[in-house]
């Protein structure tokens, strides 16, 4: 299956969802511990992003499959806890955001082009190469 998100945007979707959780439990008017189970998934996500083998990837030692479990296990977190919440809108808001991490890890392509990269032998030669050496 041709996924429609490459890893470049998902990259810097994680960056601007790990804001989000900072941010919307204050819009929502989550409680401090809610605030806190937000800063945790914000941190994490952080960690993992900067840590993933894609284009927005500090030390890139996690594999973008390995992230995207990741990021599909956090996804239903957010939905388990959205029914420890008594407000609707913290528990939309949870859900929305679990939701979405769910769809973006599944519509994500699964290896990024620094992995291809890795995959590819070091003797492959580039496509125009190849084919001006198997011309003649």
């Amino acid at each position: 299956m041709n996924k429609p998100i490459p890893t470049a945007v998902h990259g810097v979707l994680d960056y601007v969802s790990a804001a989000g959780f900072v941010v919307v439990p204050h819009l929502f008017g989550a409680t401090k511990i809610g605030q806190r189970v937000m800063y945790g998934f914000a941190a994490a996500t952080v960690l993992s992003s900067a840590l993933t083998k894609y284009e927005e990837g500090i030390w890139r030692v996690l594999p973008v499959k390995a992230h995207l479990v990741l990021d599909a296990v956090s996804g239903m977190l957010l939905c388990g806890a959205a029914f420890s919440h008594k407000r609707a809108s913290s528990r939309a808001m949870l859900i929305g955001m679990g939701l979405t991490e769910i769809a973006l890890a599944a519509l994500t392509t699964t290896t990024s082009p620094l992995e291809a990269a890795e995959q590819r032998p070091w003797f492959a030669l580039p496509q125009k190469l190849r084919s001006l050496v198997t011309s003649r």
